[in-house]
């Protein structure tokens, strides 16, 4: 039997991990530091992951190849980032993880995912057995 994905369709897929539940997902942009565009995907947030799905379109164009798969443990920031030129309306939500910058563009609803992410993370059945 093959396991969930996220993902499919518009975007590329994403296998889930056993005992992997969907949060919360958004149409979101991403960009790692350094990047001069900011490709749309969808964002999910798991119980165990972060996971940004590129459009199928950046595959094809050979720009983006895979999601970008973050494990909920790995991230040591998830903070509200002011405004930018990047986007000059809506505040973006900046996490870093393995000590590199990340940032996500999702509008106004930034501010409720950077607590979806923070409670997520205090939730993770990892820090749950550590308790």
């Amino acid at each position: 039997m093959k396991s969930p994905t996220l993902g499919g369709a518009w975007f590329l897929p994403t296998r889930t991990l056993e005992g992997e539940g969907l949060i919360r997902a958004v149409l979101a942009g991403r960009r790692h530091e350094g990047d001069l565009f900011i490709p749309t995907g969808r964002l999910y947030l798991t119980n165990l992951r972060v996971i940004w799905s590129p459009l199928f379109v950046y595959s094809w164009m050979r720009a983006i190849t895979h999601p970008d798969v973050i494990d909920l443990m790995s991230i040591t920031e998830c903070t509200l980032s002011g405004r930018s030129l990047l986007s000059p309306v809506t505040p973006a939500i900046k996490l870093t993880y393995d000590g590199y910058p990340y940032w996500l563009y999702m509008g106004w609803s930034a501010r409720s995912w950077t607590e979806h992410i923070d409670e997520a993370i205090a939730n993770h059945p990892q820090r749950q057995e550590a308790t």
